[in-house]
């Protein structure tokens, strides 16, 4: 429980240093070709590793083959929603249900794979969420129109990506190799996307040395970030490790205060503290 729990909580780390190298190039160029930039060294990082330290123990087969490719595509899609969610909503309103997609991995993997959860980490896994909550909301009013619709499947896009990689790891695939292979999979359905809409990239992403080097580093910790979440997903619950996980908002509202000078009001300090208390529940209950 230990390992698989400080996994975890390494993966949310990672993601939440990530975010600071995210939005230093957020400042300079859209988020769409931040995405891109941050993917394409995601991918050359993971495919790097994958070569040098994987073992290329298993088959191609057409059931690998649509497997990865549903999780390429639904992590995509998961991520183009997210940043288009922000036309409708503010970050922290998109963030807020895009989190809950620890519950989409609970009933899937109920549904899939008979995975048990206790009433006591079901508690934990609400506390969780509900500091988030707490960290992320706005000053504003949470308003509902029909675009809510985007930063669900934004949930759900994640959830069958963290299944995804659930289902390869039963398959004994290299955790190396599913990091690299769904990251690649993503850049090529992002590539696709920009060619099918005739976007063009700016090119100042591959001529600028600040937004090359954040790139690098966005890349780099989410690569790690990933890796970290496929070995807790293979070492405990998914369901929870997958909500230990989502307290990266906890760490990335530290850094943001200490690096980006980001404010931190009252309710965040409780979001803090529920945060911590789900955490606590998990460990040692």
């Amino acid at each position: 429980m230990l390992i698989g729990f400080s996994y975890s909580l390494i993966s949310a780390l990672f993601y939440s240093v990530n975010n600071i190298f995210s939005k230093k190039i957020t400042q300079k160029v859209n988020e769409l070709e931040t995405f891109f930039i941050s993917n394409m060294f995601l991918t050359i990082i993971s495919g790097f590793i994958a070569f040098t330290f994987g073992d290329f123990n298993f088959t191609f087969n057409l059931e690998i083959f649509l497997i990865v490719l549903i999780g390429s595509l639904f992590g995509f899609i998961a991520f183009l929603c997210f940043l288009y969610s922000f036309k409708n909503f503010y970050v922290s309103e998109s963030l807020v249900i895009a989190n809950t997609n620890p519950f989409v991995v609970l009933i899937f993997s109920i549904l899939l794979f008979n995975e048990k959860i206790s009433l006591i980490e079901f508690i934990g896994m609400i506390t969780v969420f509900y500091g988030i909550y707490s960290i992320i909301r706005n000053k504003s009013k949470f308003r509902i129109n029909k675009n809510v619709i985007l930063p669900f499947i934004t949930s759900l896009g994640w959830g069958v990506y963290s299944l995804v990689i659930i289902t390869l790891l039963r398959l004994n695939m290299n955790i190396f190799y599913i990091v690299f292979i769904l990251e690649a999979g993503i850049l090529l359905f992002l590539i696709f996307y920009l060619l099918l809409f005739k976007i063009k990239i700016n090119k100042k992403i591959f001529t600028s040395s600040y937004i090359l080097k954040n790139g690098f580093l966005a890349g780099i910790t989410t690569n790690f970030g990933t890796l970290f979440s496929t070995l807790a997903f293979k070492t405990i619950n998914p369901p929870i490790a997958s909500s230990i996980i989502s307290s990266q908002v906890l760490f990335a509202s530290f850094f943001g205060y200490l690096f980006l000078k980001e404010k931190v009001t009252h309710k965040q300090f409780i979001g803090y503290f529920l945060v911590f208390l789900g955490l606590v529940i998990f460990y040692f209950f």
